[in-house]
């Protein structure tokens, strides 16, 4: 006798559904799909060179500091980690730190394809065998960035440029505060949420003296603070734009328009913007290198130890899993 359907309707089917969005969201519009990638990419290009442009024809590379690019480069380093280690606070219910790092790291990747879905459904689907939980818990990791974002760089800029921006800051702790019933879903406590959150606060403090030292690189800055509040509100539009691939173009460009005010010759900060988003990405390149490298060795000296359990990582993260939905069933 086949399973009465429960008056919601099948639950399973919703989430199967939901999955197959996720995968691809436009797969019964092949032609939007194909007409906003384009659009997407032609956009992001259109403002990239703009940006790019600016910075080639009225700055001049010679008044780079090296010394300054130096400590930008460790400063998105540490920004970047922090980011990560925010996720693998926020999942280390289901997998260790490493793996959760890992995981991070490898989706990030994603980002530099039109949409917003492709990195967060990858770690979705990696994170835990149940598909509703983790997309509320991609959904709980990036309320928190963007909320813990808007509200640092509002209150700097608060305190440096303009009282107006008190209103932004408290609606990023309004957003935080939002993230209660996402967290009781998960079924995390107010410890490991107060815990990203310090992730998320060191990686974005980090992330504007990364390019506010990247805009003193190029030359000098009347109001650091008022640079420093800016480049995090422009890491929320790079964000919030979902066509522009890994925030691309969009965040260079917030970045110039909410500064332009500062210099009349845009220039310098058309430069900084550049060299910020060029030491990012480096930065994103040196830490999955290290993380890859460090997987790399500790699955080596599991090889040659004999003492090393031999059980696949996967059947581990399974019985974890289970061990996890045993408890919280119990």
């Amino acid at each position: 006798m086949p399973r009465p359907v429960p008056p919601g309707g099948d639950t399973s089917n919703r989430w199967i559904g939901l999955q197959k969005m996720l995968a691809d969201p436009l797969r019964e519009h092949p032609a939007l799909k194909r007409s906003l990638r384009v659009g997407g990419y032609l956009l992001c290009g259109a403002l990239l060179a703009d940006v790019g442009y600016r910075a080639s024809t009225r700055f001049s590379p010679e008044r780079l500091r090296a010394a300054d690019l130096a400590l930008c480069l460790v400063l998105g380093i540490i920004s970047w980690t922090a980011l990560g280690c925010g996720w693998a606070v926020l999942s280390h219910r289901w997998i260790g730190p490493r793996a959760a790092l890992w995981i991070w790291v490898r989706t990030q990747l994603l980002r530099y394809l039109p949409g917003a879905v492709w990195g967060p459904a990858a770690r979705a689907r990696g994170a835990t065998t149940r598909l509703g939980q983790g997309v509320t818990l991609v959904v709980t990791e990036s309320v928190l960035a963007l909320g813990v974002a808007s509200t640092v760089g509002s209150a700097v800029l608060a305190a440096s440029a303009s009282r107006a921006w008190v209103v932004a800051a408290a609606g990023g702790m309004l957003i935080l505060a939002g993230t209660a019933g996402l967290s009781r879903r998960l079924g995390l406590g107010p410890g490991t949420i107060v815990a990203a959150i310090g992730c998320y606060v060191v990686s974005f403090l980090t992330y504007g003296a990364m390019a506010l030292t990247a805009q003193v690189a190029v030359g000098p800055v009347a109001r650091p603070g008022q640079v420093f509040g800016v480049s995090l509100i422009a890491w929320v539009a790079g964000v919030v734009v979902v066509t522009a691939p890994g925030g691309l173009g969009a965040r260079e460009a917030a970045y110039v328009a909410l500064l332009a005010g500062l210099l009349s010759n845009t220039g310098p900060l058309s430069a900084g913007a550049v060299a910020g988003r060029l030491v990012m990405l480096l930065s994103e390149v040196v830490v999955l290198a290290a993380v890859a490298a460090a997987r790399t060795r500790r699955r080596s000296e599991r090889r040659v130890d004999p003492s090393q359990p031999t059980q696949p990582r996967s059947a581990k993260v399974d019985e974890q899993r289970v061990a996890v939905t045993g408890a919280t069933t119990a």
